[in-house]
């Protein structure tokens, strides 16, 4: 199925935080804009990408930004001069999927009375959605009043916001950092963070568990990062130790749970009767 609507991928920025230009940035085996092309010509009737000037290894239907600024309300602008109603989706933006664009789409359908459908989870995503072209006139207005936050512009328009919990489709390539964070999501390869809280029946024994469990850096490979510390407050409501470790993804953390001299410090914990509280999340 194919939405019966234009989508156009943003790929006119300066990317000034990155230093290079990311819509030619390599992304699997391909550029980040030919893969960001590629998915959404399985989705939507027509595919377009908004730039400033012809920069591709591959040729897809340009919508060439004429504005002096590198802004992008005045691509927006540019697109709806050109075409009717639009989905825009940012260049920098790999992981958004058909969920959360067929979510946007069923609202601009079911509520024709708006003129811009956004993405919203924790914050705005003024770049992801659709803007209509009877949106086109307040458009103009801001950009000839030079504008450009995208955030204040949408205040002045009939905005339906599309609400998500999730944050991980929104994930977006600003700076070098985030290029290589996504590049490892992509291969599967994201980092994890495993934190372990201890609470020992003699706070003694802490000091104990703090050797033991440092001495894993020098056995088990999968450990990436380890940091042991003890309390110091020892109020009611504290515990006695925090484990804090790092692993190249979820694999090597598995690797980890099962390792026989992890588990070897995890009976020892046990028979000292410690409470424990665990903590996972992707870095």
């Amino acid at each position: 199925m194919r939405y019966d609507i234009d989508c156009v991928i943003l790929a006119g920025g300066k990317s000034s935080r990155m230093g290079r230009d990311k819509a030619l940035i390599t992304f699997g085996e391909t550029s980040l804009s030919e893969f960001q092309y590629k998915r959404a010509e399985k989705l939507f009737k027509r595919v377009f990408i908004s730039t400033k000037w012809e920069k591709f290894d591959f040729d897809p239907p340009l919508i060439k930004d004429a504005h002096a600024t590198f802004s992008p309300l005045g691509a927006i602008v540019g697109v709806l001069e050109r075409l009717e109603d639009a989905f825009f989706i940012p260049v920098d933006t790999p992981f958004l999927t058909k969920k959360e664009i067929a979510k946007i789409y069923s609202a601009y359908e079911e509520f024709p009375e708006f003129n811009a459908y956004i993405a919203q989870t924790s914050r705005l995503h003024p770049l992801v959605g659709i803007y209509k072209k009877n949106s086109l006139p307040l458009l103009r207005e801001a950009l000839k009043n030079n504008r450009h936050r995208m955030h204040e512009v949408i205040d002045k328009l009939n905005v339906l916001t599309v609400k998500f919990e999730d944050e991980n489709p929104f994930f977006n390539i600003n700076r070098p950092e985030h290029y290589e964070k996504a590049v490892k999501i992509a291969k599967g390869e994201e980092m994890v963070k495993h934190i372990v809280f201890m609470k020992f029946p003699s706070f003694e024994l802490a000091h104990e568990a703090k050797k033991r469990l440092l001495s894993m850096k020098e056995n088990i490979q999968e450990l990436k990062e380890i940091e042991v510390g003890i309390d110091f407050s020892r109020s009611p409501r504290s515990y006695d130790l925090a484990l804090i470790t790092v692993f190249e993804n979820k694999e090597a953390l598995e690797s980890y749970r099962v390792h026989p001299y992890h588990q070897k410090i995890v009976q020892w914990l046990k028979e000292n009767d410690t409470q424990t509280k665990v903590v996972d999340y992707i870095i």
